[in-house]
């Protein structure tokens, strides 16, 4: 049985994220996920574009019970931290609009054009 440093129960966005930080910090990573691919959901998010974030975020725009939250979180890793690990992996975007937010998507036409994510994360 191999053995592994972190094991990561869910393969949608949060799951990878945390796996990918993990990785980067020298860990063996095992991430789980009953989906047969992962990161499905990200990939069909959109109606197939794959959007992953907004130019909009801020913390006044989250509901929960501790409004702080959001705020801590949000000054720790924002919008701009994501988008600027896209550029530095060569990954194209643009920003596309639907009736109430901006999305950001792949420049590419559909989502599976988007590189592998050992290859992104340089693993």
């Amino acid at each position: 049985m191999k053995r592994v440093d972190v094991i990561v129960l869910g393969a949608g966005a949060a799951g990878l994220m945390a796996g990918i930080e993990a990785a980067r910090r020298g860990r063996s990573v095992l991430v789980v996920d009953h989906a047969a691919k992962a990161g499905e959901k990200i990939r069909i998010s959109g109606g197939g574009r794959c959007n992953f974030t907004n130019l909009g975020i801020s913390a006044d725009r989250f509901l929960s019970k501790n409004p702080r939250f959001a705020l801590s979180a949000l000054k720790r890793y924002t919008q701009w931290d994501f988008i600027g690990r896209l550029d530095a992996a060569g990954i194209g975007w643009h920003e596309a609009r639907v009736p109430t937010i901006a999305t950001l998507v792949p420049r590419a036409a559909f989502a599976p054009a988007v590189r592998p994510l050992r290859e992104v994360v340089g693993l």
